[in-house]
């Protein structure tokens, strides 16, 4: 096997998680070799990650758009992925290489703050970690909404069940039941959307390939838009948020769960339901705008009236859900690009915040504990920048004046109703030693964020340039009759050379205008 092939390094993603679940269940009766397989086959999933990455990416001075080609090239090789690769996708497919890589590192930190629960149950829960890692990586690169959504169950499932292992024995089963719902009823709002889409489609097939060309109708928008509301911790969205903050869920969990739930469903969004709901973006836009600053607003609120840190942080996590919302309801080519690294800038530092209070005993604090607590609620804060930092969400927001305005505003709001217990903290007894692979945890976290919430302009010219090369050629269709009838074409069985996939005809919109 030649591992510098796309196609095989694509298939060790999928491959090298599962069976490190399996190894990890065979490996249970001896804890230190179970625990640093698991952190090898974790670096591993990384290291591929960044294989893929560089594999796929074409140097910006060759000026060609080389990001997502591949995996449509590829794909005949790989029979669960399409063949073909519309236009509209290619504006959003290079976006899930830097998906795998972000689940690649959520997976580490998971693994790593996994022993702070104990010894029991232990090789269930790495075990059911590579199980969500192995399920998310079909589903970040399927271009099936059926296989994606029993891939997004899969996931859900298994997530739970690491939630439902935490070290306390009582209170851990309806942190794993607020999540599972949600998490499930999003699986069945794909699934029904695959099968009414593909029923329109005269049961053609479900791949997004085969049905970007045929008329969507517009329940399918709505279910997948909701599919991404059910993945964002909004009003009334926000009791896994309230239990898996302080009612027993595994650490391990807790950090999958604040650290990739979101960003699976905005990366689901962008591929599945970009291509399918793009003439309804205006009506979606509208409701998911709306729907995120009431969520804000009320999550601040809130806040701001409780007085333990977990209720204030749970219910700012809900806050800061209602600002992820109002940046994807302003679509834009900024969104695309940045709505993965604000899944990173905001679930990274939300995950290792639940983590530190569900480590942090109640009547314990202390200087140093305190000093954590104000990092990482500037860190949550700072994500929508100032005047002085833009930062991603009046990026994402692509320049509307209310959403900036509100943004800004809210995470202003947010940062101070979660360093309003500061001295409280501090003034209390010190807190036992904390664990290296939480502090590591949280400086990964606030590294994150620093780089892309008060720098984003560096991050954004980092990810961006496959994407916008691409659409520098292949815009966003009009879904005029010419080009239906060259769509038609293609999926009755005429290829273009070479196996590249097909290219819009020419606009006069500009690259990031992604309004139909």
């Amino acid at each position: 096997m030649n591992l510098s092939e796309p196609t095989n390094l694509l298939w060790g993603l999928v491959l090298l998680p599962a069976i490190a679940s399996a190894l990890t269940l065979v490996a249970a009766p001896w804890p230190r070799w179970r625990q640093g397989l698991g952190w090898l086959f974790a670096l591993g999933q990384v290291g591929l990650s960044l294989a893929v990455l560089s594999a796929f990416d074409t140097p910006p001075s060759t000026g060609v758009s080389a990001g997502p080609l591949p995996i449509a090239q590829m794909a005949v090789s790989v029979d669960w992925l399409s063949t073909l690769e519309s236009p509209a996708r290619l504006g959003v497919d290079g976006l899930n290489l830097y998906a795998l890589l972000l689940l690649a590192v959520v997976t580490l930190l998971a693994l790593l703050v996994d022993p702070l629960d104990g010894l029991a149950r232990a090789a269930l829960r790495q075990a059911g970690v590579f199980a969500v890692c192995a399920a998310a990586v079909i589903f970040l690169t399927s271009r099936d909404l059926l296989l994606a959504a029993a891939c997004h169950a899969t996931a859900a499932l298994a997530l739970a069940g690491v939630m439902h292992l935490g070290a306390q024995s009582r209170p851990r089963r309806p942190a794993a039941q607020a999540f599972l719902t949600p998490a499930l009823l999003a699986s069945g709002l794909l699934w029904c959307a695959g099968i009414w889409a593909k029923a329109a489609s005269d049961g053609l097939s479900a791949s997004i390939d085969a049905l970007v060309v045929s008329a969507t109708p517009t329940g399918v928008a709505l279910a997948l838009t909701l599919f991404l509301v059910l993945h964002l911790p909004l009003v009334p969205l926000h009791r896994w948020q309230t239990h898996g903050c302080g009612e027993g869920a595994a650490l391990s969990g807790i950090v999958l769960a604040g650290g990739l739930w979101m960003m699976l469903g905005v990366s689901g969004w962008l591929r599945l339901g970009l291509p399918l709901s793009s003439q309804a973006l205006d009506d979606v836009g509208m409701v998911l705008m709306w729907w995120g600053a009431i969520s804000a607003a009320l999550g601040v609120g809130i806040a701001s009236t409780r007085e333990r840190i977990g209720d204030r942080l749970a219910w700012g996590c809900l806050a800061s859900g209602g600002l992820v919302a109002m940046g994807l309801g302003a679509l834009n080519l900024s969104a695309t690009s940045g709505a993965l690294l604000l899944c990173a800038a905001l679930g990274l530092p939300r995950a290792a915040s639940l983590v530190l209070v569900r480590w942090l005993p109640v009547e314990t604090g202390g200087r140093r504990i305190g000093l954590w607590w104000s990092a990482m609620a500037v860190s949550l804060g700072a994500v929508a920048g100032t005047g002085a930092f833009a930062g991603l969400l009046p990026l994402l927001a692509g320049g509307s004046a209310w959403p900036v305005v509100v943004c800004v505003v809210v995470s202003t709001m947010l940062t101070g109703v979660l360093l309003a217990p500061v001295a409280r903290v501090s003034a209390r007894v010190d807190a036992p030693p904390m664990a290296w692979s939480l502090r590591l945890g949280l400086v990964l976290s606030l590294c994150v964020v620093i780089v892309s919430g008060w720098q984003p302009a560096w991050l954004a010219a980092w990810v961006t340039p496959d994407v916008e090369r691409v659409l520098a050629t292949a815009p966003m269709p009009q879904w005029s009759a010419g080009v239906d009838a060259g769509m038609e074409s293609i999926s009755a069985g005429s290829q273009p050379e070479n196996g590249a996939p097909p290219t819009a005809p020419s606009s006069d919109r500009s690259p990031g205008d992604l309004t139909p």
